[in-house]
């Protein structure tokens, strides 16, 4: 894989771009009849770490920027699977929106199975999310669409609500439930995207701003940690019952 892969547009979302691909008809009959998740669309850089290295969108040369520097130290303290190329959301800086009640900066938001060329189900990535303790983007709807203007119904009765880290909601990423071909992302994953997400021609990169976690997170001494961290330095502070007593 040389970089993720390319998100389409539906042909109801309201902030397509001129360099924006959107959805063929034919494309859209994949998302009607089967299982699906609809998710929160973050606003944030992608990355990847795979083969113990983390790169951006591109996958020419791993990333050094400063603002990776967080999820690189994050993906070497994490116990992850050499099969596996794992895709973030990273929210270290901010973008477009500055989220108001932020609860961690990193969001894993798919799985390539390296051996197998597919996209491991939802399931598999939220179970893989909660082994090592890294978010996943909130799930607003799950089950089957029957057509477009229920999938058009559903988003726009959603956005008017805020982010669920707090501040605007930028939009909502559909995709199967099951597992799916690498190759099939583009056909089988689409995106709605509110109007006027993009408030300036200004790159955030060029004056690039950390992003703030809401205080609760700021003081919890366990942020970040796996269950296995968690439990193992719980053994270390808790000494073990005597097997007579």
């Amino acid at each position: 894989m040389k970089k993720y892969p390319r998100t389409y547009h539906f042909l109801f979302s309201p902030e397509v771009q001129s360099d924006d691909k959107v959805l063929s008809l034919k494309d859209l009959g994949n998302f009607i009849s089967e299982e699906y998740v609809i998710l929160e669309k973050m606003d944030g850089q992608n990355n990847c770490f795979k083969d113990g290295k983390l790169y951006a969108r591109s996958h020419q040369l791993p990333t050094k920027h400063e603002w990776d520097t967080y999820l690189s130290n994050l993906c070497y303290s994490k116990d992850l699977n050499p099969n596996y190329d794992y895709f973030f959301e990273n929210l270290y800086a901010i973008h477009s929106i500055e989220y108001t009640n932020l609860s961690t900066y990193i969001f894993l938001i798919n799985i390539h199975d390296k051996t197998t060329g597919e996209i491991l189900s939802w399931d598999e990535v939220e179970a893989e999310g909660r082994r090592l303790n890294i978010k996943t983007p909130k799930v607003i709807f799950r089950g089957t669409v029957k057509s477009m203007v229920e999938y058009k119904k559903l988003m726009e009765n959603q956005i008017r609500f805020e982010s669920s880290e707090g501040g605007k909601c930028e939009g909502f990423i559909a995709r199967p439930v099951k597992r799916f071909y690498l190759k099939d992302f583009t056909k089988k994953v689409g995106k709605y995207v509110r109007k006027g997400h993009v408030q300036t021609d200004v790159h955030w990169r060029h004056n690039w701003k950390k992003a703030k976690l809401k205080l609760s997170v700021c003081f919890n001494p366990l942020y970040g940690l796996s269950n296995e961290e968690i439990a193992s330095l719980v053994a270390t502070i808790v000494p073990a019952k005597d097997e007579e007593g």
